[in-house]
């Protein structure tokens, strides 16, 4: 059995105060995993899964968008040039989400790679242990316009840091954080399997046992507090 927490797509999040061990800067780069049920794939333009700063990863929920139902890492630098974009760069998968459907997902992101489309994505996505076909959207710049934007801001779940416009409308559980990107061959693939590593680990939540509106980081780096969501058991992952 899993434990979720459920947002209604209108209102609600998981919010993580802002600590040292939640830097995506030291290594220019960073992971995320998140088992999450797709509740509606149109509430709004951009759910959010995950959120860091000016660093996210989402969908498109705009059905007039060629990206509608992919999933996307999005990551800005920190001179806010670099491409013609003020230095963000987009990275979409190819996989179209279904309504009612779970889907384990893992995105990386990598800042120090140097190079550009097809022969180098910066940004990487897998689904239940599949490397996605990968298409970027704004060059990852070049040095010196090549390091992450400051992430001194909490850290959120299913919302933006600024309101609720980017709320996912489903579930979510096993979020895992690190501080680096993880080896695309011998380690992001493998994390759907259940094999978590734990260098550069620095945020964990599966919500067992949660109750009230603390969720339990289980790396003890900084629990998160729950505004109007729903706690959720499912006996069986659909």
């Amino acid at each position: 059995m899993r434990y979720f927490l459920e947002c209604d797509g209108i209102q609600g999040g998981v919010e993580m105060s802002d600590v040292g061990a939640h830097d995506l800067t030291v290594n220019n780069s960073f992971s995320v995993a998140v088992l999450a049920y797709v509740g509606s794939l149109n509430n709004n333009i951009l759910p959010r899964f995950w959120e860091k700063g000016a660093h996210f990863m989402c969908f498109m929920g705009d059905a007039t968008n060629g990206k509608y139902r992919k999933i996307a890492i999005e990551t800005q630098n920190s001179t806010g040039v670099g491409n013609d974009n003020g230095g963000a760069s987009e990275f979409w998968g190819s996989t179209n989400l279904e309504v009612g459907k779970t889907y384990h997902i893992v995105g990386t992101f990598n800042g120090d790679l140097v190079g550009s489309e097809p022969s180098v994505y910066q940004g990487k996505i897998w689904i239940n242990g599949v490397p996605e076909s990968m298409d970027n959207i704004y060059p990852w710049p070049e040095a010196p316009n090549d390091q992450l934007a400051s992430t001194s801001n909490s850290m959120y779940l299913m919302k933006r840091r600024t309101d609720s416009a980017r709320c996912l409308q489903g579930r979510e559980t096993n979020i895992y954080v690190w501080n680096r990107a993880l080896d695309p061959d011998t380690e992001a693939p493998y994390v759907y399997k259940g094999q978590i590593p734990a260098t550069g680990l620095v945020s964990n939540f599966d919500f067992k046992g949660a109750s009230g509106n603390t969720a339990t980081d289980r790396t003890g780096n900084s629990n998160g507090t729950i505004t109007s969501l729903t706690y959720r058991r499912m006996w069986k992952v659909v």
